[in-house]
């Protein structure tokens, strides 16, 4: 909006004196109401060009604020009424209510007038005209105002409010005089003010004025600083004065000095003239030196690259050779195992008469001394062992000496530990020569489980096997070294992991209680789990749940199944964890370990 627009500014109730103001002003117009009055706003808005209503109430600083209602609109204020229930008995206050106010110029902003010229300003609420009138020349709201109307009171109506000798007062400091008029009641009227054409004179005179004392002491500081400087420069340009003649004098000396060094450079150039012309003869000589060292140097790099690639092949040829003797050095060694194993097979080929000329050195060996620990020239007790894994099963149990043996399905090596344990309490010596063919009656003796220092625990998991190893025992009288245990597959877990292995569970535990912390096992785990294509790996967890304090030597039978190829290295995992000593034995054909 142009601000060329003068705006006429009603605040408070919209009495009857007020309404015939603002109809016959004819200004755009802004009503901020204390109380709506549709019956008035409408009347003023017919005779009026713009009107505009705000929605809240204005106050100095806005906010919230208390509203006093009474029983006659007119008379509602934001402050509680004082002698105004003097003035008029029958007015009585009807409620009190909070309310949301605002500031003038957020209420031109509002009405989109916020460049309109405030020319004209009706005040209809008492107790907070001063105060407006304040904060509306603190915001210089009232620089263009031409026309007051204030209603006021000679009596103090509301609490906090000014009497109508104080607002002439302050409109009189400011520039307003009072209109000639006839006042109806003289203890609530409006009043009103016009500005004396001289006050703008006045504000402006008073800003000139100003101007003029800004520009005043700001030239008076400059003269002052010019001052200041011109001192300054007399003081520097008589010092510099002082300080040139000075210096003219050294400057002098220094001339007379400088001229005698000169002449002493000029000799001294002219020897130094011949020196440079002798160094670059001598340097043209070292670059000529130089150039031919570098080339040199680059035969030379290039002879020992040459030298570096013989080398290299010659290495090559080395190693070639180094390996084809240790090569050779394998073979000569075979060879001559060769031989000798050669020389072993025609000596025992040559003593085993009767036998079979393709039996191998060592399955003749290895058969004969079994024979020989049998006694009485027997055969191995079962053809399902190998002649040379059951010779040097016997040899690692005669050696140990165990506490207990425990057999895990293997009906062949429980008779043969049974016939060693036997044979090795009766009074007759275990290995006794080929030839000899009769027992001596004595030798016979029948053992009780009280006489065996070392038993055996002997474990199938079916039935049929258990009974027929039991029947085998007693036709062989072996039964008294051997307890047979019947124990099924079940799934066992150890270790995190799932897989079935002998019910031996209970067995285990009566024999941990029975043998001392320091007693040593053997354990001999048959094939017959391997065979039906199950993993043995869980038997050494299994084993140091049950057995965890014990000396235990365990043996698997047969190690070619291709579901326990990573049984070693699970193994050594686990005794790592545990921080169980242990070492592998050297049994052939199986998994041999033992554990301290």
């Amino acid at each position: 909006m142009s601000q060329d627009i003068g705006l006429l500014v009603h605040i408070g109730p919209l009495r009857e004196e007020s309404e015939t103001l603002i109809k016959d002003v004819k200004r755009t117009t802004l009503l901020a109401l204390l109380s709506p009055m549709p019956a008035r706003q409408q009347s003023v808005s017919q005779s009026v060009p713009a009107l505009h209503a705000a929605d809240q109430s204005i106050t100095p600083a806005g906010g919230e604020a208390i509203c006093y209602t009474y029983n006659l609109k007119d008379f509602n204020s934001l402050a509680p009424a004082n002698e105004l229930t003097s003035l008029y008995p029958g007015l009585n206050e009807a409620c009190q209510q909070p309310i949301d106010t605002q500031t003038l110029p957020q209420a031109l902003e509002q009405a989109g007038l916020s460049q309109a010229v405030l020319t004209h300003l009706v005040i209809e609420q008492p107790e907070i005209a001063l105060s407006l009138l304040q904060s509306f020349e603190q915001n210089a709201l009232l620089e263009k105002l031409t026309h007051l109307w204030i209603r006021t009171s000679p009596l103090v109506l509301y609490d906090g409010m000014t009497t109508n000798d104080e607002l002439s007062q302050w409109c009189e400091q400011h520039g307003f005089e009072v209109m000639a008029g006839h006042v109806d009641d003289p203890d609530f009227f409006l009043l009103g003010f016009t500005r004396s054409p001289l006050y703008s004179r006045l504000k402006d005179t008073q800003t000139q004025l100003a101007t003029l004392n800004t520009q005043f002491n700001q030239l008076t500081a400059e003269r002052d600083a010019l001052k200041k400087q011109l001192n300054q420069a007399t003081k520097a340009s008589q010092q510099q004065v002082e300080e040139s003649a000075e210096q003219i004098k050294t400057l002098r000396v220094d001339l007379e000095a400088q001229q005698a060094q000169a002449a002493n450079l000029q000799e001294k150039l002219a020897s130094s003239d011949e020196e440079r012309d002798n160094y670059q003869r001598y340097f043209t000589n070292r670059k000529k030196q130089h150039e031919e060292a570098e080339k040199k140097l680059a035969d030379a790099q290039q002879m020992l690259s040459e030298k570096d690639t013989t080398i290299t092949r010659l290495s090559e040829q080395l190693a070639a050779l180094q390996q084809s003797t240790e090569r050779f050095e394998q073979l000569e060694s075979k060879l001559e195992s060769l031989f000798g194993e050669q020389r072993g097979y025609i000596q025992q080929t040559t003593s085993a008469l009767g036998q079979h000329v393709t039996r191998s050195a060592r399955q003749q060996r290895d058969e004969q001394a079994l024979t020989h620990y049998l006694q009485h020239g027997q055969r191995p007790v079962s053809p399902h062992l190998a002649p040379g894994y059951a010779m040097a099963l016997l040899e690692h149990y005669d050696n140990q000496h165990h506490d207990v043996v425990v057999i895990f399905g293997s009906q062949d090596t429980t008779e043969l530990l049974a016939q060693s344990i036997i044979n090795s309490r009766s009074d007759q010596p275990r290995l006794t020569q080929q030839n000899s063919q009769h027992q001596e009656a004595h030798n016979g003796v029948t053992l009780s489980h009280d006489d065996l220092p070392q038993t055996i625990v002997s474990v199938q998991h079916q039935k049929t096997a258990s009974d027929e190893l039991k029947k085998r025992l007693d036709n062989k009288q072996l039964s008294h070294a051997v307890n047979v245990v019947y124990a099924p597959w079940i799934e066992c877990q150890a270790n995190g992991q799932t897989a079935l292995f002998y019910a031996a569970e209970a067995t285990l535990q009566r024999l941990n209680q029975w043998l001392p912390e320091n007693a040593r096992i053997l354990v001999i785990v048959g094939d017959t789990l391997a065979t039906a294509g199950h993993s043995r790996e869980i038997a050494l967890p299994l084993l140091l749940q049950q057995l965890p304090t014990q000396q235990l030597d365990i043996i698997l039978e047969g190690n070619h199944c291709p579901q326990e190829r990573d049984l070693i290295n699970r193994w050594e995992a686990l005794l790592e964890t545990r921080q169980r000593t242990a070492q592998w034995l050297k049994l052939a054909n199986t998994y041999s370990l033992r554990l301290e």
